[in-house]
């Protein structure tokens, strides 16, 4: 019969390699916070903290309104600019040629070439230039 050689693995390697890599877990370690104000670490910037207790109670009737202080124009005690000036306004240069308008354009008002406005005729129309017809009529 044949023999087999089997080989025995050490079990102090893989104890080695577990001893090495036992530590602790991600959750061990506790960043300070940098939401709120409690146990902030002041090095980093902080996130608004929030907070559900009702403000003050302040009765609006009784505070006093906008119009209720008489304030002064400072126009009055402090130097301002003048309210006008005597320069005249100059537009930009603009180029000087006429341009039609939107009236300009009215075919009904053409009289330029001809003595009146156009008319439909009700007449024969005579010319030396025109040919007779002729039809041979077969009875």
């Amino acid at each position: 019969m044949n023999q087999m050689t089997v080989k025995v693995c050490r079990p102090y390697v893989f104890v080695t390699f577990l001893l090495l890599s036992l530590g602790p877990g991600p959750g061990r370690y506790g960043l300070p916070p940098t939401i709120g104000f409690i146990g902030h670490d002041f090095t980093k910037p902080t996130s608004p903290a929030y907070s559900f207790h009702g403000g003050p109670s302040v009765d609006l009737a009784k505070t006093p309104g906008p119009c209720r202080y008489n304030s002064t124009d400072p126009g009055v005690y402090l130097p301002r600019q003048p309210a006008f000036s005597m320069l005249g306004r100059h537009s930009l240069p603009r180029d000087a040629t006429k341009k039609p308008g939107p009236g300009t354009y009215n075919p009904e008002k053409v009289t330029v070439h001809k003595a009146r406005a156009p008319a439909f005729s009700l007449g024969i129309r005579h010319s030396e230039f025109v040919t007779l017809l002729v039809v041979n009529v077969s009875d």
